[in-house]
C-alpha cells in the first residue's frame, strides 16, 4: 500500500493534484481498470441455484412430513375408534359380531368391519379368532386400511 501527501483543504484532508497524478503514474498496470467491490454474475447464479436447491429440498421435505404427520394423526384417531367400538360391541348381548359392517360417527369416508380370520380348538374348546378393521375411504374411492384388532372369542 502506498500513501500519497495529501493537503488540508476545508477542514478535511484531500489528495493534491501533484498527489493524484503521481498515484495514478505509480499504478500504470491497472491504469484501465477500475476495482469495483461486489460479486461477478458467475458468482450471483452460483448463489441462487444453491439457495434454490436447498429451499426446494426443504419444502420436499416439509410436504412429506406434513403427509406423514396426517397419516399418524389418522391412525391414531382409528386405534381411539377401535377400542370403543370394541367396548362397545364385546359388552352388548351377542358380543362382538362375526361379520359386521357400519360407518363411523364424526368421521365421513371412515367404516368398521368384523369378520372371522381364524378357526381354533387348543383343548377341545371351539375358539374363532375375529378382526375389527377401520378403513378409510380415499379421493381416489380405494380403501386404506388404518388399523385392525384381533378378538378371540368361544364359538358357541
Amino acid at each position: 500500500m502506498r500513501y500519497s501527501p495529501c493537503k488540508l483543504q476545508r477542514d478535511s484532508l484531500v489528495p493534491s493534484p501533484a498527489a493524484e497524478a503521481a498515484t495514478s503514474h505509480a499504478s500504470g498496470r491497472n491504469a484501465g481498470r477500475q476495482r469495483h467491490a461486489g460479486f461477478t454474475l458467475v458468482e450471483v447464479v452460483v448463489g441462487l441455484s444453491l439457495m434454490a436447491s436447498v429451499l426446494v429440498g426443504s419444502l420436499i421435505s416439509f410436504s412429506a412430513h406434513q403427509r406423514q404427520l396426517r397419516s399418524a394423526e389418522s391412525k391414531l384417531a382409528a386405534v381411539s375408534i377401535a377400542d370403543d367400538l370394541l367396548s362397545r360391541l364385546s359388552g352388548s348381548r351377542g358380543g362382538v359380531p362375526r361379520a359386521a359392517r357400519g360407518t363411523i360417527a364424526g368421521r365421513p369416508g371412515w367404516y368398521w368391519q368384523t369378520r372371522i380370520v381364524g378357526v381354533a380348538s387348543p383343548a377341545g374348546i371351539p375358539l374363532q379368532v375375529i378382526r375389527l378393521e377401520v378403513f378409510e375411504i380415499r379421493a381416489d374411492r380405494t380403501a386404506r386400511l388404518l388399523t385392525h384388532v384381533d378378538v378371540v372369542e368361544s364359538s358357541s
